[in-house]
């Protein structure tokens, strides 16, 4: 509220917050964030094999010819 020399004749509205709907989908976003950060960790090593058994024995050293 403006008080003393700042007095005018339109006062600026106060805000009534953050509406309950915005903070509760806020809440949710986050929540479904963490969620499927979860299950990409938890599901990461499935059907992943390392060092694949069928992956042939390579030489590395020699010449290529």
């Amino acid at each position: 509220m403006a008080q003393g020399a700042e007095v005018d004749e339109y006062d600026i509205p106060q805000s009534r917050g953050t509406p309950a709907l915005v903070r509760w989908l806020g809440v949710v976003g986050v929540a479904m964030i963490v969620f499927m950060g979860a299950i990409t960790i938890v599901e990461a090593g499935a059907n992943h094999y390392w060092p694949a058994k069928d992956t042939p024995t390579v030489p590395l050293s020699g010449s290529l010819s």
